[in-house]
Formats: structure tokens, C-alpha cells, sequence
């Protein structure tokens, strides 16, 4: 009876080492669901393990699908006129407040006009075919140090910032990008606004915007296509149970 005992109590410790053991010891992701294991554990498709603890067990996941609409309208972006010459270049550097400032070109970048003003104050306009690109840098704001603002006071700098130059869409929606969080050796806060059509937000290469905050509440970086669109048709959509 010990004897017999003694081999269940084994049996089931096995068992439990078996799911347990590969959540510390594996690699990545800790919360990754335990579906996996179990198929690998019924033999299912392993060749390396043809017979699992689970061997013979007939593994169903059952999910509720999303639903989704059956198409989705198409744009096609353009970028509104960016300067071409010094002169035009100029006026929006005053426009953004740089003192002084000056055109510059690049031999690297050819088709790029750049303009600094005295106090540090940068813009560049750059071509890239239909669209383009102006980037806004503050090194002297850049180099103020302090606690990070809070998400909600620096998107407000951020809209103020871009509303300012006429450049805030008429719809948008704001939000953290990933990766940019504040650490203590850069307490700078980014806020990316997200330009939106018909209640949806854009997505596709330099639609768009991101702005950098540091702890005064100046703005120390911002990138933004002004972007103007035209509607193109619409894209069908296979719903997940097609799929």
C-alpha cells in the first residue's frame, strides 16, 4: 500500500515539475499561456517527444471571434508645401520664434534645407518623393533637468505647441509611444499624436507626430508631416472566422 502510494505520489510530482519547471527555467515570456506545453506533453506534433504525459489526449481551444467590418476606406497622403527655398524657409523660422536664424544645406542631404537660429534653435525640411518631414529641436530646453512631467501636463504642452504653428489635425488622438518612457538619465516625456479620419486612426510611415517635453514643460523635439488627404477607395477585409 506505502509502496503503491509512494509511486502516485512520484507520478504526481513528475507531473507538476513537468509544467512548473519550464515556466522558471524557459526563456521569454513567464505569462505565455500554458497551451503549448500541454500539445508538447500530449505527443501532439513532437517529434522530439512522440510520448508525453498527456499522450493520447485530444487538446480543443475554443475562442469567441472578433468581429470586424467588411471593408476599410483607403487614403492616400500627400504632404502639404514645405519650403524650397531660403526665403520661404526663413518665414517659418520665425514663425517657430528662432532668433537670427540662418539657412544651411547638407552635401549629405542635398534635397534638405536646414536652419539654425543663435540660440541653438533648430528646423530641417526634408523631401522623401509626395511626402516630407520638418523636425524641431531645442537644445538649451533639452538639457533642462528635473522630474519627468506627468503624461497628461506634457500632451497638453504638446498640443499647445502644434496648435500654435497650425499644425494640430483636425482630429487625433493622443498617446505614449512604446519605448519612449522617461528614464533618469533622460527625464524628456514623448507625446505621439495620431492624426484620425472618419472616427479611425491613421496608420502608415509619417502620419505621425511626435513631441518631446522635458520637466519646465518646453518642447524640446518635434516631428511632424503636415499631411493633407485624399480619399482613395476602400480595402476589403476577410473577417477572423474566414480566416
Amino acid at each position: 500500500m506505502k509502496k503503491g502510494f509512494a509511486i502516485a505520489a512520484a507520478a504526481a510530482l513528475i507531473v507538476a515539475l513537468a509544467v512548473i519547471i519550464p515556466t522558471f527555467l524557459g526563456g521569454g515570456d513567464h505569462n505565455l499561456p500554458p497551451l503549448p506545453r500541454l500539445v508538447y506533453a500530449s505527443g501532439s506534433g513532437a517529434r522530439s517527444a512522440p510520448n508525453g504525459l498527456l499522450a493520447g489526449a485530444d487538446l480543443t481551444l475554443a475562442t469567441d471571434l472578433p468581429d470586424a467590418p467588411a471593408e476599410m476606406p483607403v487614403y492616400r497622403a500627400t504632404t502639404a508645401p514645405l519650403p524650397t527655398t531660403p526665403e520661404e524657409a526663413l518665414a517659418w523660422a520665425r514663425d517657430f520664434g528662432l532668433p537670427a536664424p540662418k539657412v544651411y544645406r547638407d552635401p549629405r542631404e542635398p534635397e534638405a534645407i536646414f536652419v539654425l537660429g543663435d540660440d541653438g534653435q533648430q528646423l530641417t525640411f526634408r523631401r522623401f518623393g509626395p511626402l516630407g518631414s520638418v523636425d524641431y529641436g531645442n537644445d538649451a530646453a533639452a538639457a533642462v533637468d528635473g522630474p519627468p512631467l506627468p503624461f497628461d501636463r506634457a500632451a497638453e504642452v504638446a498640443i499647445a505647441f502644434l496648435r500654435e504653428h497650425d499644425l494640430l489635425p483636425a482630429s487625433y488622438r493622443v498617446q505614449e509611444p512604446e519605448h519612449f518612457a522617461p528614464r533618469p538619465d533622460n527625464p524628456i516625456r514623448s507625446v505621439q499624436i495620431v492624426p484620425e479620419l472618419d472616427g479611425h486612426p491613421l496608420v502608415g510611415n509619417m502620419v505621425g507626430m511626435q513631441v518631446a517635453v522635458n520637466p519646465a514643460g518646453e518642447v524640446t523635439y518635434a516631428s511632424f508631416n503636415p499631411l493633407a488627404f485624399e480619399r482613395d477607395g476602400n480595402y476589403p477585409i476577410r473577417s477572423a472566422r474566414e480566416a
